[in-house]
């Protein structure tokens, strides 16, 4: 990971965090009672190695952009505790880390990313994006 890919996945990171403190405040001071308790996640603007319409089935061994895209979503998208190599390869690791994704989302643990598990990449319970 490059230093400049660190420091942007933190500022995201810190970013996602003062929304939801702020949106919090004003939630419970009643100034935005309908405010949402924490940032809504998102595709990180880096995270375009395909379109989000593209979701082929991934598992061990797979290679290319689309693994590249779910290790970028996973890193910007997850609470996963540590940081993938957008390498596009889809090795134990990453295995590793869509199943707890997965399992964070309610969706099963198997490690295969699937049609559920890209709506999860995309579209992460709150809870587990940050």
């Amino acid at each position: 990971m490059t230093e400049n890919t660190e420091d942007e996945y933190v500022r995201n990171r810190i970013g996602m965090l003062l929304v939801g403190v702020v949106s919090a405040s004003l939630a419970l001071s009643g100034v935005a009672s309908a405010a949402p308790a924490v940032a809504s996640p998102r595709a990180f603007a880096g995270c375009n190695y395909v379109s989000s319409s593209y979701r082929p089935t991934l598992s061990i061994g797979s290679t290319g952009d689309a693994v590249n895209q779910v290790e970028c979503l996973i890193n910007y998208n997850s609470s996963y505790e540590s940081w993938l190599n957008e390498d596009g390869v889809f090795d134990e690791k990453t295995a590793r880390a869509v199943t707890y994704l997965q399992a964070c989302n309610g969706i099963g643990g198997n490690g295969t990313v699937d049609a559920r598990t890209w709506d999860k990449l995309y579209n992460p319970n709150r809870l587990c994006a940050f």
